[in-house]
């Protein structure tokens, strides 16, 4: 039998019906009273005490036993101390340093070396080192400075160990004090920042004040 004009067929009444509705989701568990949740980082009062004791003592654990291999003392080796006071680019000059010192010293002693004189005789030598530092000509005055680098770094060429070494740069820094060749050499690092500034500054035009 077909259905009436305008009333609708018994798929779409079935549809039309009404439907019963979803079930619920189902409940999520709750953790009981006292549990931590997860990200919250909260422990209660005991056991957060404990757990931050734990961990002071594990920090402190690392700290006191370090997987390094360090001497501690109050210096280093002497190679070690010496070599922070120079650059790598520096290791040529030590030689430059030598020849300059030996060229100025033949002149005036020719039979002899610096190890074998006297301290009289040092000192003499130190002051007309001194003395090289006040001449004109640029070059002279930086082989003269080189010079007595060379005889502070403990003419090493007259040397044959490590220990001589130390005891004449010891020995030659203390006379080299007492001469004055600390004031010399401030006095003459001055005239060479004067002279430099004189060499470098742009003279003023007329009408322009200085800066």
């Amino acid at each position: 039998m077909e259905p009436a004009a305008g009333v609708p067929g018994p798929l779409i009444m079935n549809n039309k019906q009404p439907q019963p509705p979803p079930p619920p989701p189902p409940a999520t568990a709750q953790p009981p009273p006292g549990t931590p949740r997860a990200g919250g980082g909260l422990l209660p009062g005991g056991k957060a005490r404990e757990f931050n004791r734990n961990q002071r003592k594990d920090s402190e654990g690392y700290s006191e036993s370090p997987d390094l291999d360090f001497e501690y003392a109050d210096t280093d080796k002497w190679t070690a101390e010496l070599s922070e006071l120079y650059s790598y680019t520096e290791g040529p000059e030590f030689l430059l340093n030598r020849k300059c010192f030996e060229e100025d010293f033949r002149i005036h002693v020719t039979d002899k070396k610096w190890t074998e004189l006297d301290t009289n005789q040092h000192r003499t030598h130190a002051m007309r080192l001194l003395d090289g530092l006040e001449v004109t000509a640029r070059e002279k005055r930086l082989k003269v400075a080189r010079a007595i680098l060379y005889v502070a770094q403990g003419t090493f060429g007259e040397c044959s160990s490590e220990a001589e070494v130390q005891s004449w740069m010891r020995y030659n820094v203390f006379l080299l004090l007492e001469v004055g060749t600390f004031n010399a050499l401030v006095e003459l690092l001055n005239m060479e920042i004067e002279l430099h500034y004189a060499c470098t500054a742009v003279p003023l035009s007329r009408g322009q004040a200085a800066v």
